[in-house]
């Protein structure tokens, strides 16, 4: 019998650190109080993200290749628990590159409204999160 250490180290292999749903409130939101938030459906905040990717856009064009990836309307039934280990990992590269690309404009309102749909829809967290914050930083205190 597998000890409980060995079977989290085990499922530590197996991908990127993803928070699971439980340990999340019902509907995380960084827009919305948890009220509001529990009434939103994925549809509006795709909407929302959508409206603040285009907005980045403004910013930089580089934007616009995530349209057809991170936004597209077709991820609103995407089940990640159904997606192959590949598929997983080429989305998590895909969230990854969006975020850095994003951190220069961290505290846009637009980037919140796409921070928000990454958030309710892929429920991404790793341990390198926080790195999407350094350029800012370092933009700010140079």
């Amino acid at each position: 019998m597998a000890s409980i250490l060995q079977l989290q180290l085990n499922q530590r292999r197996q991908g990127p650190l993803v928070v699971p749903d439980k340990s999340l409130p019902a509907k995380a939101s960084l827009l919305f109080d948890q009220t509001k938030a529990e009434h939103l459906d994925l549809e509006t905040i795709l909407n929302i993200g959508t409206n603040g990717l285009m907005e980045l856009r403004k910013y930089d064009e580089r934007f616009a290749a995530f349209e057809d990836t991170l936004f597209n309307p077709a991820s609103v039934s995407l089940a990640r628990p159904q997606m192959s280990k590949e598929a997983i990992q080429k989305l998590d590269k895909s969230v990854e590159q969006f975020l850095m690309l994003l951190s220069p404009y961290f505290l846009l309102k637009p980037a919140h409204k796409a921070i928000e749909w990454l958030l309710r829809r892929y429920q991404y967290v790793t341990r390198n999160s926080m790195l999407i914050l350094f350029p800012y930083y370092f933009k700010i205190n140079k």
